[in-house]
């Protein structure tokens, strides 16, 4: 890796380009390459041959199904796919989990149907 490089550039069987700053590969994070799934081949449908994981991204930018080459570049020398359509570079996933707990006006009485 150069200094300056900031980007890992993944490429999929058909040609889609996923970027992927590398800050978030190297930050201890378990980022992956996955070839099996439960001692079997990656099924097709989930990427086989080779599928990137990067955990906290949305996968447009954490995933590349099918993957075939890798390359370490700059986000400023190249665009992948979603950033040439204006998308965000480095996207980490919005999550919003919650938990809802009926209120007691709620709650189903022994003798509703």
């Amino acid at each position: 890796m150069r200094a300056g490089q900031n980007q890992l550039v993944s490429r999929s069987v058909k040609g889609m380009t996923i970027g992927t700053p590398l800050e978030a590969i190297l930050d201890g994070r378990d980022a992956l390459l996955a070839v099996a799934v439960d001692g079997e081949p990656l099924p097709l449908e989930h990427g086989f041959p080779v599928r990137m994981l990067v955990p906290g991204l949305d996968r447009y930018v954490g995933a590349c199904k099918r993957l075939t080459c890798l390359q370490v570049t700059t986000f400023d020398a190249f665009d992948p796919y979603w950033v040439r359509r204006g998308w965000s570079a480095d996207a980490p996933a919005k999550t919003a989990p919650r938990i809802d707990t009926p209120k007691p006006s709620a709650q189903r009485r022994a003798s509703d149907p």
